[in-house]
C-alpha cells in the first residue's frame, strides 16, 4: 500500500498531487452546499426556478419524489431555453411600445403562456411531455470517498460545468463544480512555475483559446440569449463599433430577475440598454416587486459588473485570481489595440492545469 502511494505522489506535480489527494467529501474543497438545494420531481418549473433564484445558485439536482435519487438537473441554461423557445422577436417588438392597441393582447397571451410553463412540474418535463423541452446539463455522478482528480476529468473530458456527489445511497451531497476546484488549485499555483507562462506561451503548448462569441450593442438583446442557446454557451460578449468587448450577457443574469414580463420585455432592449438595467436590477422590482431574499437584498446594494479582460501578455496564473476575486466564469481575450480576439472559459483553463500535468508525468 505505501509503495502504491509513493507512486502516485510526485514531487514535481503539486497540481495533481492535491487533486489526487483531496477526496470528494474533503473539507478542505471549498463548497457552500453545507445544507444542499435540491428540487423535487414533484416541483414545478417555476418553483425551482425560485429555488435557484433564492439560493443564488446556477443549478441544483433534482431528486426523484420516491426513491429521493438523483435524476437530473435543473439550471439556468434550462429556463433560458424555454424564454428563446417561447418567445418570437415579433413579441417582444410589440411589448415595447404599451400604445399599441396589440400590446394587451399580447401581454396576456405572453402571461398565460408563462404561467403554463412556470406550473409544468418536474416529472412532466423529464418524461418529455412538453415538446421540445430537453434537459440540458447530463448528469454525471461519483461517490464521495472519490479523489476530486477524477471529478476534474470528467469536467475537461466531458465539458461538465458540475458533478454530482453521491453518498453510498445514491442521495445527493454536494456539487463540485470548475470554479470550486479553481478556488481549490489555486492555493498552490505559486509553486508551478509552468502556471507563470503567459497565455501566449502556453497556447503554443495546447492552451485552447476560443473564438469569442458577441453580440453588437446596439443588437437586440434576445439575439444574445438566442446566441446562447445556438452556440451552446452560457455568456456572449458585447462589443461597441471598434470590436472592443464593453460588457458581458449571461444566463448568470437570471439570478437577479423573476420568470416574469418585466425581464421577458426587457429581453426586447439593446444590449446597451439592457446592461444598463442590469447594472441596478433592483429598479426592476419597484415598491411593488420587493426582493424577497435578504442576501440577495444586500448583495445588490454593491454589484459591480465589472468588464473582465486579459492580453496574450498575461500569465495563467493571473487570470484564474481574476477568475477567482470576482466570480466570473469566462475572461475575454484582446489584443494590443484593446480589439476581441477569444475567450477564456473554465473548461479551457481546467484543460490547461491538467495538461501541465500530464506535461509533467511525461518528463518524469
Amino acid at each position: 500500500m505505501e509503495q502504491s502511494n509513493s507512486k502516485k505522489f510526485r514531487p514535481n506535480d503539486p497540481v495533481g498531487n492535491l487533486l489526487r489527494g483531496v477526496r470528494c467529501d474533503s473539507v478542505l474543497f471549498p463548497s457552500k452546499f453545507s445544507d444542499p438545494v435540491v428540487v423535487s420531481s414533484n416541483d414545478n418549473l417555476g418553483e425551482a426556478f425560485r429555488k435557484l433564484i433564492d439560493n443564488q445558485i446556477l443549478a441544483a439536482p433534482i431528486l426523484d419524489s420516491i426513491s429521493t435519487e438523483v435524476i437530473s438537473v435543473i439550471s439556468m441554461v434550462d429556463i433560458l431555453n424555454i424564454l428563446v423557445d417561447e418567445i418570437s422577436e415579433r413579441e417582444l417588438e410589440l411589448l415595447k411600445n404599451k400604445d399599441d392597441p396589440l400590446w394587451q393582447t399580447m401581454y396576456a397571451r405572453l402571461l398565460s403562456r408563462k404561467d403554463a410553463i412556470v406550473h409544468t412540474k418536474m416529472a412532466e418535463l423529464l418524461d418529455r411531455k412538453v415538446d421540445s423541452f430537453k434537459f440540458l446539463d447530463p448528469v454525471y455522478k461519483l461517490k464521495y470517498n472519490e479523489p476530486v482528480m477524477r471529478a476534474v476529468e470528467i469536467m475537461v473530458e466531458k465539458k461538465a460545468h458540475r458533478v454530482i456527489i453521491t453518498d453510498d445511497r445514491n442521495r445527493f451531497t454536494t456539487f463540485i463544480t470548475q470554479s470550486r476546484v479553481l478556488e481549490l488549485v489555486s492555493t498552490i499555483l505559486h509553486a508551478v512555475p509552468e502556471a507563470h507562462q503567459t497565455l501566449s506561451d502556453m497556447k503554443l503548448q495546447g492552451l485552447a483559446i476560443k473564438d469569442i462569441a458577441t453580440v453588437k450593442s446596439s443588437d437586440m438583446v434576445f439575439k444574445a440569449f438566442k446566441m446562447m442557446k445556438e452556440k451552446g454557451v452560457s455568456g456572449v460578449g458585447v462589443v461597441d463599433e471598434l470590436n472592443h468587448v464593453v460588457g458581458n450577457i449571461s444566463v448568470n443574469d437570471l439570478k437577479l430577475l423573476d420568470f416574469d414580463l418585466t425581464f421577458i420585455s426587457m429581453l426586447g432592449t439593446t444590449a446597451k440598454e439592457y446592461m444598463e438595467v442590469i447594472s441596478h436590477p433592483e429598479s426592476l422590482h419597484m415598491e411593488k416587486k420587493p426582493i424577497r431574499n435578504r442576501p440577495l437584498r444586500k448583495m445588490l446594494a454593491g454589484l459591480e459588473r465589472p468588464i473582465i479582460t486579459c492580453s496574450m501578455r498575461d500569465s495563467l496564473v493571473s487570470v484564474i485570481s481574476v477568475v477567482n476575486h470576482y466570480h466570473i466564469h469566462r475572461v475575454f481575450v484582446e489584443d494590443e489595440t484593446g480589439h476581441a480576439i477569444g475567450v477564456l472559459s473554465l473548461h479551457d483553463i481546467l484543460d490547461a492545469l491538467l495538461n501541465i500535468k500530464k506535461a509533467i508525468v511525461t518528463a518524469d
